[in-house]
């Protein structure tokens, strides 16, 4: 499958070391390629911002959808609130033609969003379970020593 990768470089770098970046944009594309109908992972900050995102195929507009996923991020955070509910984890979205499947990661990367977009034949449980464990390791390399 080839896969479109980019950063935002000078947004980039105010989350995470530029000597990581290669390291970020690999694990985004080992994540697609591991979701069968997966094409498009895009990772931005709280404020809407897009850092990174990989594509494939189905070409999507990377910053109007970073804009998006922080407000429907925080959106399921209140919205949880109001419930009772706590610790946030995803909010998913499922159409006829798709999935896609928005969460906060976890601390301490926090301050970003993970966004991943799957066509009507992907699996729920695979597209979030895989977009967990790529939010929980971009976490980390996050705050690795180089």
């Amino acid at each position: 499958m080839l896969l479109e990768a980019s950063t935002d470089q000078r947004r980039w770098a105010k989350f995470f070391p530029l000597s990581r970046e290669a390291d970020f944009l690999q694990q985004m594309r080992d994540t697609i390629e591991s979701i069968p109908g997966a094409y498009a992972m895009i990772l931005s900050s709280l404020d809407g911002m897009q850092l990174a995102s990989v594509q494939s195929g189905q070409s999507v507009n990377g910053s109007r959808l970073a804009a998006i996923t922080g407000s429907l991020c925080g959106l399921g955070e209140t919205l949880g609130k109001e419930l009772g509910q706590e610790h946030f984890r995803d909010v998913l979205i499922s159409t006829e033609s798709g999935i896609a499947v928005v969460q906060r990661l976890p601390a301490p990367g926090n301050r970003m969003v993970l966004l991943t977009a799957a066509n009507h034949e992907a699996n729920v449980g695979i597209v979030s379970a895989q977009s967990r464990f790529c939010a929980q390791a971009l976490s980390l390399m996050a705050f690795m020593s180089n």
